[in-house]
């Protein structure tokens, strides 16, 4: 299984241990990092994760427009293990 991605590996971070909608993992995203994820970025994103089998995707439609909500799914779990340990691997390369 390739690693996730720097942005993947974050992104999977955000659901490993509840389910948000679009707009809590915005909040969420900008609380951690200090910095805002585009839209496109986010939600290109997580339907690319979909489509790796790491999250699921449920849609529904409220008062207020289409409300996505993200949960990780056990293969993602273990995509999420495997990242980081590529991730510590590569920042610990070279250090004895």
């Amino acid at each position: 299984m390739k690693p996730p991605s720097p942005v993947e590996l974050k992104l999977l971070c955000l659901v490993a241990t509840h389910e948000y909608s679009g707009g809590q993992l915005f909040a969420l995203y900008e609380k951690l990092t200090g910095t805002s994820i585009p839209h496109g970025t986010l939600y290109t994103t997580y339907h690319r994760l979909k489509k790796k089998g790491w999250v699921t995707i449920k849609s529904y439609k409220d008062s207020d427009g289409r409300i996505r909500i993200f949960k990780i799914t056990n293969t993602g779990i273990k995509a999420l293990a495997e990242g980081r340990k590529h991730h510590t691997q590569l920042a610990e390369f070279g250090h004895t």
